[in-house]
């Protein structure tokens, strides 16, 4: 509110001064908006990774554009001056022997890595056997209308660790070339099926012990099989649905429970080459996946068809079985683990620790701190080999509530029936290990890595191919798909099993005989007496539990219930001369592209 004072002044007028409010005096020294409007503010930048591609990557890219026509034209010179040499010779038929005739000249075309690929091919039929051939594709190795050469085994390796989709998109930005997914599963179905041919024929080759192995001169002492199987989603149709005429396609079958299939994989390792990379921290310089989707014969034939592959079974090795994965039921593995005369058989101890969580979680109740304590104190017990003074403490006590005393009952049962694989300070000091990490792992590399991701179901042969083809690469055997790569691959796999891998990090080991690689901590090399939980006589041989030769010589007596069956065995064929069922077969030296 305004107020005025009066000042008297003599001899001068009255003057008047007149103070304002403060909040009067904020208002006018306040600058009004709509006279001066604020500046709105600068719109946000919009990021980019780059504003324009590299001078080099210019570069690289006007090169692969300038010569890639380049490289198509002298392959299809190269592809030319094949032909001249194959001529018009007439072929033999591969089922009487006799000149077939020419019928026709036809062009062939199919995709290689540097573009498509034209060439007149001859073909030649016999009437009486109604077989037809096209020698030059033969000796090409090729297929008319399909991807084939190095471009058909690259699509396969993507197809192989990503999806099908993905690895369309993949070979565009690596490769340069559009294909369809589509495409890349068809290359991987034929790939993937002389893959996995293959190796089922030298499961049945080394079933026989007339066949021959590797030498076993150096042989280790030990060897460790780690076995274990999954759960692998499979489709609800058993066979692709067909339309008929104008009709619907057919409904789905309803989803039924237990639309999976087991997936069983092995992994195969050394003892001595267990190395400890940093305190307390153990890695594995070497180690080799076997996988199969079937029954657990199948798995195991497997496993002994690569103990041979690599010579490391001899007449003293000892193989060591390590079952019992925590959530899988041992009995299949110990059941078939007796087709090795001398062998070691290790519950997992993990797998032995649940029971006894089992119990306590019964006892004491789910989370408790005293549950704890008194499991800890029985794996303590376990890992020092006091097996049966666990059995006598669980026996001296008593459960009040009747669920408690049978899951006690249960776990001395347990105990009791497995004590001879549950030596684990023995199994420690010689470097077997006591658990089923390794082949856990093995799962989760083989199969949960690329077949196991949301939504993917699978039908039997589909399975089955990519599975071999994921062993061929996580083995580093994926040279076997191409001839012309065998020489290298055959001095890589010499030098891998010499010992020349590289351990964990970045440290190098030095190529040096298997015999001499790195120990694992505490691992004296011997094997120890007492540790085979069963007698060394050989077991009851069955028709699907065949014991396999002590020493695989060809010389000795065959032993009874073996496979020798039949006529002297071959090696297999090379894994690129296998096709699928129902196609041309292929002459010595072509290949399956």
């Amino acid at each position: 509110m305004d107020w005025l004072q009066h000042l008297p002044i003599p001899g001068a007028w009255r003057i008047v001064i007149r103070r304002e409010a403060p909040e009067n005096r904020w208002m006018a020294q306040k600058p009004s908006s709509r006279r001066n409007p604020a500046e709105p503010p600068a719109p946000p930048v919009r990021p980019s990774l780059a504003d324009q591609p590299s001078r080099f990557m210019q570069l690289e890219r006007e090169v692969e554009q300038e010569y890639r026509p380049q490289m198509l034209a002298a392959l299809k010179r190269k592809v030319d001056a094949v032909a001249v040499e194959v001529g018009s010779h007439a072929p033999d038929c591969p089922q009487c022997g006799q000149p077939m005739g020419h019928h026709d000249t036809r062009p062939a075309t199919w995709l290689a890595r540097w573009g498509r690929l034209q060439v007149a091919a001859p073909r030649y039929r016999c009437s009486p056997c109604k077989c037809e051939r096209r020698p030059l594709l033969e000796v090409l190795g090729v297929e008319a209308g399909r991807i084939c050469g190095s471009l058909a085994r690259l699509l396969a390796l993507l197809a192989t660790v990503a999806p099908y989709q993905l690895a369309a998109r993949l070979a565009d930005l690596l490769l340069g070339v559009t294909v369809s997914p589509m495409g890349v599963w068809r290359v991987t179905q034929r790939l993937g099926q002389a893959a996995a041919s293959y190796s089922e024929a030298l499961s049945q080759y080394h079933a026989d012990s007339r066949s021959e192995g590797a030498p076993v001169e150096n042989a280790p002492p030990a060897v460790v099989l780690g076995v274990d199987a999954c759960f692998l989603g499979m489709q609800v149709r058993p066979k692709r649905r067909r339309r008929t005429g104008e009709e619907k396609l057919p409904a789905l079958p309803p989803v039924e429970q237990g639309q999976f299939r087991d997936v069983k994989t092995g992994v195969l390792l050394r003892p001595d080459e267990r190395v400890e990379t940093s305190p307390g921290r153990r890695s594995l310089v070497r180690r080799f996946l076997v996988t199969c989707l079937g029954d657990a014969d199948d798995i195991f034939r497997r496993m002994y068809a690569h103990l041979r592959e690599l010579g490391w079974i001899g007449p003293d090795t000892i193989v060591v079985i390590v079952g019992g994965p925590r959530g899988c039921p041992a009995e299949w593995i110990w059941n078939r683990a007796s087709m090795f005369v001398r062998r070691c058989e290790i519950l997992d101890f993990w797998h032995a620790l649940e029971h006894a969580w089992e119990f306590a979680r019964l006892r004491y109740g789910a989370g408790s701190a005293q549950a704890d304590r008194w499991v800890h104190d029985i794996a303590e017990k376990l890992r020092a080999g006091k097996v049966h003074e666990v059995i006598e403490e669980l026996k001296r006590l008593r459960p009040k509530t009747p669920e408690s005393r049978e899951s006690l009952q249960a776990l001395i049962r347990y105990y009791s029936e497995n004590a001879t694989r549950m030596r684990y300070d023995g199994y420690l000091r010689l470097g077997y290990g006591i658990g089923s990490g390794a082949v856990e792992s093995a799962h989760k590399q083989v199969v949960h890595a690329r077949m196991r991701q949301a939504g993917m179901r699978w039908s039997e042969a589909g399975a089955r191919r990519l599975l071999a083809l994921r062993l061929l690469l996580l083995n580093h055997n994926w040279e076997l798909l191409d001839p012309a790569t065998a020489h290298s691959a055959a001095i890589r796999t010499r030098r891998r099993l010499c010992g020349s891998a590289l351990g964990a990090g970045s440290t190098a080991w030095k190529t040096q005989p298997a015999g001499h690689a790195p120990r694992y901590a505490g691992c004296s090399g011997a094997v120890a007496g007492g540790l085979l939980p069963f007698s060394e006589n050989p077991p009851i041989p069955s028709a699907t539990h065949p014991v396999p030769a002590r020493t695989h010589n060809p010389g000795q007596p065959e032993p009874d219930g073996s496979l020798q069956y039949g006529s002297e065995p071959g090696p297999p064929d090379r894994l690129s001369t296998l096709v699928l069922p129902g196609a041309p077969p292929y002459p010595s030296g072509a290949s399956c592209s």
